[in-house]
C-alpha cells in the first residue's frame, strides 16, 4: 500500500495536467474515505481539483459513477463538475473519475454543534436531493450495470439474491452472528408478503454525513460518492440511513418527516431496507478494506440491523402464526 500512493499522487497529478492543461502546483492525499484513494490536486491557477481511485473491489462503479455525477450536475444539483475518467485516458495505475474540488466540511463533524432547526433544514435539503435522484430514469434493479440499468429484471430477484447470497457469505466466514441469519433467513421466507414497486427509482446507497458537505451558514453545498446508488426505491435511502445510525437518531427521524407527504413507506419495509444494508455488507465484512483501514464489524458499522432484524422476524412471525390459527 505504502509503495503504490507515491505512483498514485504522480498519475493524479498527471491526469489533471493532461485534462485541463491547468499546471499542478500541489498535491495531496484527501484522508477520511476507507474504500478508494483520493488526490487533492490544486493547480497554479488556484482551480482545485480531485481525483479518486477505484479500488480493484470498486472498479465497476466507474461504468455509471461518472456519467451519474454528470446527469445530477444538469440537473443543477449540488455534485461535483466531473472533467473526465479512465474510461477515455490518460491513462493511470488504477480507473479513476477527476473532478473540480466541491468546498465546504463534512456535515459529520459539525452535526452535533448544528442547531435543531439548521439540522432538519439540511436533512430537508437532503431529501429534496434524494427525490431529484429518484427522478432521473433507470430500468432494472439493484447495483447499476451503467447510469440508467439495474443488474436485475425485478425487485424480487434484487431482494431475494443480496439476501440469500449475503447470509451464505455471513454463515461461511462468520461476520453475522448466528441469531441475525436465522431472523434473515426467515425474513427472506417472507419476501412474498412485500409488493415491488410501482416503478425503479435511483437511491443513494452512501447515505452519509461524511458524503454531505455544508457552508459557513450550515447548508447543504454538495455531495459526493455515488458508487454505491442503486436501482430500487426511495424508501431504500431511508432503509440504508437508519442502518448506519441506528432507528431513531435524529439523522434517520429527520429524513423520515421531510419524505412525509411524498412517500410514507411502512415500517415493515423501512425495515427490510435497514436490514439489507448490513447483509450487503456482510458478504464483504471478511475482506481488509481496500485502502488499508481497519474494518469494523457489521453491526458496529450499522448500528440499526440488529434491532430491524429482530422486529421484521417478529412480525414475520407473528404474521405466519395468524396464518395456521386461520385468523
Amino acid at each position: 500500500m505504502g509503495d503504490r500512493r507515491p505512483a498514485l499522487a504522480r498519475a493524479a497529478s498527471e491526469v489533471v495536467w493532461k485534462l485541463t492543461a491547468d499546471q499542478p502546483a500541489r498535491i495531496t492525499r484527501l484522508r477520511g474515505g476507507v474504500m478508494n484513494d483520493k488526490y487533492l490536486v490544486a493547480s497554479t491557477s488556484a482551480t482545485r481539483y480531485v481525483v479518486r481511485f477505484y479500488s480493484k473491489a470498486n472498479a465497476a462503479a466507474l461504468s455509471y459513477e461518472p456519467d451519474l455525477v454528470k446527469k445530477l450536475r444538469r440537473e443543477g444539483l449540488p455534485v461535483a463538475r466531473v472533467i473526465g475518467d479512465s474510461r477515455s485516458g490518460p491513462d493511470a495505475p488504477l480507473p479513476y473519475m477527476a473532478y473540480e474540488y466541491l468546498p465546504g466540511s463534512a456535515l459529520r463533524s459539525r452535526f452535533s454543534a448544528l442547531s435543531l432547526p439548521t439540522r432538519r433544514r439540511i436533512t430537508g435539503q437532503l431529501a429534496e436531493f434524494l427525490f431529484s435522484l429518484g427522478s432521473l430514469p433507470v430500468t432494472g434493479y439493484g447495483e447499476l450495470v451503467d447510469s440508467q440499468t439495474g443488474r436485475y429484471d425485478s425487485w424480487a430477484e434484487f431482494i431475494e439474491t443480496s439476501l440469500s447470497e449475503g447470509i451464505a457469505d455471513a454463515a461461511r466466514h462468520g461476520s453475522l452472528p448466528v441469531e441475525v441469519i436465522h431472523q434473515v433467513d426467515s425474513i427472506q421466507a417472507s419476501l412474498r408478503c412485500f409488493d415491488p414497486p410501482e416503478r425503479p427509482t435511483l437511491a443513494w446507497g452512501d447515505i452519509l454525513t461524511n458524503n454531505l458537505l455544508i457552508d459557513e451558514d450550515g447548508a447543504l453545498a454538495g455531495i459526493v460518492d455515488f458508487e454505491g446508488t442503486l436501482a430500487a426505491e426511495h424508501a431504500l435511502n431511508l432503509g440504508y440511513c437508519r442502518a448506519a445510525y441506528g432507528l431513531s437518531a435524529q439523522l434517520s427521524r429527520y429524513l423520515m418527516e421531510a419524505s412525509e407527504g411524498k412517500l410514507e413507506p411502512d415500517t415493515d419495509r423501512l425495515n427490510l431496507y435497514t436490514v439489507l444494508r448490513g447483509v450487503r455488507v456482510a458478504r464483504f465484512a471478511h475482506l481488509p478494506l481496500p485502502t488499508g483501514h481497519r474494518r469494523r464489524s457489521v453491526l458496529t458499522l450499522f448500528p440499526g440491523v440488529r434491532p430491524a432484524a429482530r422486529a421484521l422476524a417478529g412480525r414475520v412471525a407473528g404474521r405466519t402464526a395468524a396464518q395456521r390459527s386461520g385468523k
